[in-house]
């Protein structure tokens, strides 16, 4: 049912930034690419925060049917250690961790088929009661269970073919064993049915890769997963709807290193979002707030709309851009950016009791997006370095939005000096690190664009020209 334009703005102002917190069957706005993750074509979900993974994932779960089976993983506050112990010893680094992941995922679908009221009923009770497993909310004991070992069975029942076959783990086998044995008796009682098995919030151990011990375990750790999703695909998932699907930030993955690597990018989809594909989500978005069944009009008749004029001052009394426009220059291209800004219009729209945005809110709305802004890319970058606040406001005292490396030098190294900082990164590394992840681009000579890196992928630091702090930041770095 449509609503008022007060009611879409309220409801604008309480648009969730979080995918797992927001309605997905409303809200969610499938690119054609997501049809090729849910098919089994990709089985990768590469991209920054911000950028979609985590609203793919809640899209997913909700597949979820009588012939469809979703397990989501999620590895948030997961204790890493427990998995660094469960190394095969035949595999050299970075593939000994393979073994575990491919039994996580052939435990996972071993349960899901217990559920299976498609599965012969005898296999499906003798599953329910060795694979009782809860691997959604109790993630980290179901792992611990599946690899102790212990506790032989044997199943019988009738396979694919009709023939009655059985299927023995002996008692004590160990876990390598079991693997190749359930590997058996997935091949021989699995169903035509869609069985997902997703591996969310895997940036969880993220926060010390910078100590080699754990790095170096971690990333292996990540590595053996990505390996051990394409070994499943290739012996078990040929044929079948087997679909492990693996959600990695894409800063942490161009962390990992393997001869496969560039293979795994066949199966990828990398979350980067044009300003077109900003423009049909957010009319997409904007449509749904207003009405859950009116069919979706086109991106500039809702600003129409929703706006009291489609344009605004910048920069100038004569210049002027599209408020859109306008809006992308404070993000950086996610979508979580502009829903993020949009919310905070909406809510400036309410206070003042319009029925309608007006540029002149933007202003107000910059201090509220900044903030947010900042906090979101301090957890990001705070695995890289751990004083990035201290950073920070070493910018902050450089009171500009331009400015040379040696202007922030001065200002960094007083704190390492006092203790403030601890990096064991250079300070040219962590201006590499600030370009990176696009708090600051480089300003060239020719003053008409800006080099950041969220618009230019393949750009690297220039140490030769002077760097510029992202617009989207000035408000919360206290730079008008």
């Amino acid at each position: 049912m449509a609503s008022s334009n007060e009611d879409w703005l309220r409801s604008i102002s309480r648009w969730k930034l979080e995918a797992a917190e927001e309605n997905s069957s409303r809200y969610f706005y499938k690119m054609p690419s997501v049809s090729e993750v849910e098919n089994g074509e990709l089985c990768y979900v590469i991209g920054r925060k911000g950028a979609g993974k985590t609203a793919i994932a809640e899209h997913l779960k909700d597949q979820a049917s009588y012939n469809v089976f979703v397990r989501s993983l999620s590895f948030k506050n997961f204790p890493f250690n427990d998995l660094y112990k469960l190394e095969d010893n035949s595999y050299t680094s970075p593939s000994q961790y393979t073994t575990i992941w491919k039994f996580v995922i052939y435990s996972s679908i071993c349960e899901m088929m217990s559920q299976n009221m498609k599965i012969d009923p005898q296999i499906s009770g003798d599953l329910a009661k060795h694979f009782a497993l809860d691997v959604e909310r109790a993630l980290s004991q179901s792992i611990r269970k599946i690899s102790e070992g212990g506790g032989g069975f044997t199943l019988f029942g009738s396979g694919a073919s009709g023939n009655v076959k059985s299927v023995d783990i002996p008692n004590e086998a160990p876990w390598q064993e079991r693997l190749r044995i359930l590997e058996r008796l997935i091949e021989q009682y699995i169903d035509d049915s869609v069985y997902y098995i997703l591996f969310d919030e895997l940036d969880e151990d993220y926060k010390d890769v910078l100590r080699s011990d754990v790095s170096e375990s971690y990333l292996n750790l990540l590595t053996g997963l990505f390996k051990a999703i394409q070994d499943v695909r290739k012996v078990i998932g040929r044929g079948r709807a087997i679909r492990p699907v693996a959600f990695l930030r894409s800063d942490i993955y161009e962390l990992l290193k393997d001869n496969d690597k560039n293979k795994w990018l066949d199966s990828a989809l990398e979350l980067r979002w044009s300003e077109g594909q900003l423009r049909n989500l957010m009319a997409f978005r904007l449509a749904r707030a207003k009405s859950e069944d009116e069919d979706i009009p086109s991106f500039e008749v809702v600003v129409k709309n929703l706006f009291v004029s489609p344009v605004t001052r910048a920069g100038g009394a004569r210049r002027q851009k599209h408020v859109f426009e306008y809006i992308l220059g404070h993000t950086l291209m996610r979508p979580r950016d502009v829903i993020s800004y949009f919310r905070e219009c909406a809510k400036i729209a309410n206070e003042f009791g319009s029925n309608k945005i007006s540029p002149d809110y933007f202003s107000s709305a910059n201090r509220g997006y900044s903030d947010r802004l900042r906090q979101e890319l301090l957890d990001e970058v705070q695995g890289a370095i751990p004083e990035i606040e201290e950073v920070f406001h070493a910018i902050s005292e450089v009171r500009k939005q331009v400015f040379s490396a040696n202007e922030l030098r001065a200002r960094y190294e007083r704190r390492v000096a006092a203790g403030k900082i601890n990096t064991p990164l250079k300070f040219e590394q962590v201006l590499e690190v600030l370009f990176h992840f696009s708090i600051i681009g480089n300003q060239p000579k020719q003053h008409s664009a800006r080099i950041f890196k969220y618009i230019y992928p393949k750009a690297r630091l220039n140490g030769g020209e002077k760097l510029a702090l992202h617009k989207g930041l000035l408000q919360s770095f206290q730079i008008n």
